[in-house]
């Protein structure tokens, strides 16, 4: 890899530096130009491997009259169905669950978000909940972006040391080229 900072003295001119600058971005745009390569090249062979493993070899066992088969190597090979389901309509297959008696499988949860002020709120909720007997966990979260900011804030404030102890925080620059 070429080093950017070769025969540049941090003496020279500012032009030197706008040339390690840009030789720097022409680095950048080649190494992207042969990330996107090479990830082409990744979805073409992952490509490759579903057109055997979900196309050819299951057609020709099941051509062949095979669930399952053991190779000359030592291998099995086996055909297995897998599902990945999304229900897009969530109330019309809750209501046929119910009318089958396999509602079963269905779990309630409830998200109630709540701002700090909400204190009184949360409190009388909770206590309802217990009256109930219903058994609910509680938790609190501070949004990624809000977290962020609040750093940030504390960061420029220079009150870092004070979150260290609770909050793993990697803090690094980057460039932006636009």
């Amino acid at each position: 890899m070429t080093n950017i900072y070769d025969n540049i003295e941090p003496e020279q001119p500012d032009e030197a530096v706008l040339e390690v600058i840009g030789r720097a971005i022409k680095l950048l745009e080649e190494t992207q130009e042969e990330r996107r390569k090479k990830e082409d090249e990744v979805r073409q062979l992952k490509s490759k491997e579903d057109e055997i493993l979900i196309h050819q070899l299951p057609k020709w066992m099941k051509d062949a009259g095979l669930s399952e088969v053991k190779t000359s190597d030592g291998r099995k090979v086996s055909i297995k169905a897998f599902y990945s389901p999304k229900v897009v309509d969530y109330l019309s297959f809750e209501e046929y669950l119910k009318k089958n008696n396999e509602d079963a499988i269905l779990k309630y949860s409830f998200h109630v978000p709540l701002s700090k002020d909400d204190t009184q709120k949360s409190d009388e909720l909770r206590e309802a909940l217990e009256n109930l007997g219903v058994d609910f966990t509680e938790d609190t979260e501070v949004h990624s972006m809000t977290l962020k900011k609040y750093v940030k804030e504390k960061d420029e404030a220079g009150e870092m040391d004070q979150l260290s102890s609770f909050i793993k925080i990697n803090k690094f620059e980057c460039a932006v080229i636009k």
